[in-house]
């Protein structure tokens, strides 16, 4: 397959410094709160704190539109696919897939692992909130992850390394190793990393197979959404005001064998829906430039 849009490596570089400034533009209203308030973070209402801390990825957007339009002088659907237009049915199809074995891991969970002891923790007005937040700024959020690693850096390491194995590592080593300064990382050791880097080969997987990140996108803003909403717990990386809350920390290996077990569903799913062949070439193939 031929490169589309042959651009030097220290462009995308470029553009991602600056996609990282408007994002950091994005935490100054969170900084000034806290103050000013002289409180700390953990002081928030839940509701409030999450909103903060998804701001960043609003003004990071805002950033990234910028950089495809002015940098690269691109249609911001060529950072998403290959396609002639976005196709939002793989984005609604794998988003509902990968929904529905988040639910059933967790159905499985609250019955197989009672000591977990996961507690009602409904709370009518805070969580539709928390409902109509997560509904408008996850996808923003959990979308803008997908189109700088499996969409943006993915197309500059392949102009760069002219392979395709090289993106699909580098962009699942790199998606993990920035979840390392995630609250998580406290509980478990650094050892959850490698959960984020299997997250994000899956999603790699998905992106060179599809020839197109919508898949990604959909099962990134499913996990997102499903975790955020259904269960909350003091060691997780944002507190919410979600369906269950739980206070047992689960083994790094149990976390481990949940997610090997849910992600080759998923491929195996996505690989019989959309007929995908010729695996070795899409995740080993190289690329000519045009």
């Amino acid at each position: 397959m031929k490169r589309l849009h042959p651009e030097p490596f220290s462009k995308y570089l470029l553009g991602s410094f600056f996609v990282a400034l408007f994002a950091m533009i994005g935490i100054l209203p969170l900084i000034i709160l806290l103050i000013v308030g002289s409180k700390e973070l953990d002081q928030l209402p839940n509701n409030e704190a999450f909103i903060y801390n998804m701001i960043p990825f609003v003004f990071g957007l805002i950033g990234f539109l910028l950089v495809v339009r002015y940098l690269h002088k691109r249609k911001f659907k060529t950072i998403i696919t290959h396609r002639s237009s976005i196709d939002y049915s793989r984005i609604f199809f794998s988003f509902g897939v990968y929904g529905a074995l988040a639910l059933a891991s967790f159905i499985l969970s609250y019955y197989a692992y009672p000591e977990f002891t996961f507690q009602w923790n409904f709370k009518p007005e805070p969580f539709f909130i928390l409902l109509l937040a997560s509904i408008v700024l996850i996808p923003i959020q959990a979308g803008l992850e997908e189109l700088i690693f499996r969409g943006y850096l993915m197309q500059g390491l392949e102009n760069l390394s002219k392979n395709r194995w090289l993106p699909l590592m580098m962009t699942s080593l790199s998606f993990g190793l920035m979840h390392s300064f995630n609250l998580e990382i406290s509980s478990f050791g650094l050892a959850i990393i490698g959960v984020y880097i299997i997250f994000g080969l899956v999603a790699g997987v998905c992106t060179q197979m599809d020839r197109g990140s919508e898949l990604s996108i959909g099962f990134h803003i499913a996990h997102n959404l499903v975790t955020c909403l259904l269960v909350t717990a003091d060691w997780t990386s944002i507190q919410t005001d979600a369906l269950f809350w739980t206070e047992q920390i689960p083994s790094v290996w149990v976390i481990y064998r949940d997610i090997i077990l849910i992600m080759p569903v998923f491929i195996l799913i996505m690989a019989i829906r959309y007929k995908w062949n010729n695996w070795k070439f899409n995740l080993f193939g190289r690329f000519e430039a045009n």
